[in-house]
């Protein structure tokens, strides 16, 4: 209690001192006066990363470590809670928040999308979404994975020195043709993952995934529309020549 007594009136006289008495909210004090040690939440206000519809706030739990909040904060309807999400911390990539119906049962649902990477031909996004009577969280497929096991795909080099690549799925066919040297090297079919975009609205959920063919070259762009169980139902390939079947 004297280490406690002595503290908050050396606070007090150096507000004194400078005219303004002692401030009005020293939150490394009031730690130490309540009976525990100043937190770096004491020491620092809780960045807020986002905001949306009906109120909807999230914060940073703790501060950016190796340029990743690695706990967060969701606020809506008077409540909070705290979650064992990460996002990047850079000021371009912000989490994004939305409210809609996504999975048909006639209630509101919370949807989070934060960025798990990002750089030269990466920009990975993480989607979450909640049930906002009880905050549980629904299971959402991963597009990457769906796109993996759905997209039949191969990039084949030909003898007059071009790459052919082709890509089926859902009843699309994306077909695109390069010159052997215009990468210097070459995947065996189509890859993705290393590109995630979610895109949401009140009531529809996509993923945009482009399709990887060389370390710097794109050649197609899966489209990933959610049904209402929050798997993805439909593969929509663009890019290239596009053809039905």
């Amino acid at each position: 209690m004297t280490i406690r007594l002595w503290l908050y009136l050396t606070l007090a006289g150096a507000g004194a001192a400078a005219g303004s008495g002692v401030p009005a909210a020293v939150p490394a004090v009031e730690a130490v006066l309540a009976g525990r040690l100043p937190s770096a939440a004491d020491s620092q206000a809780l960045p807020l990363l986002a905001e949306g519809p009906g109120g909807l706030r999230l914060l940073a739990a703790e501060p950016s470590r190796s340029g990743m909040y690695r706990r967060l904060e969701l606020h809506a309807g008077g409540i909070s809670r705290t979650f064992e999400w990460s996002t990047a911390d850079h000021p371009a990539f912000r989490p994004a928040l939305y409210r809609g119906n996504y999975d048909g049962d006639a209630l509101p649902e919370i949807a989070v999308v934060l960025t798990q990477a990002y750089g030269s031909g990466v920009n990975v996004q993480e989607l979450h979404v909640l049930n906002e009577e009880d905050w549980t969280e629904i299971p959402v497929e991963h597009p990457a994975d769906a796109a993996a096991s759905r997209v039949e795909s191969e990039v084949t080099p030909r003898q007059d020195g071009t790459i052919h690549v082709s890509a089926r799925t859902d009843g699309s066919l994306v077909q695109r043709t390069y010159s052997a040297g215009d990468a210097g090297s070459w995947l065996g079919e189509v890859h993705f993952g290393s590109i995630v975009e979610y895109r949401v609205d009140e009531n529809r959920i996509a993923a945009l995934l482009p399709g990887q063919v060389s370390p710097a070259e794109f050649a197609l762009t899966a489209e990933a529309e959610y049904g209402r169980d929050l798997r993805v139902k439909r593969i929509l390939l663009r890019g290239g020549t596009t053809s039905s079947d």
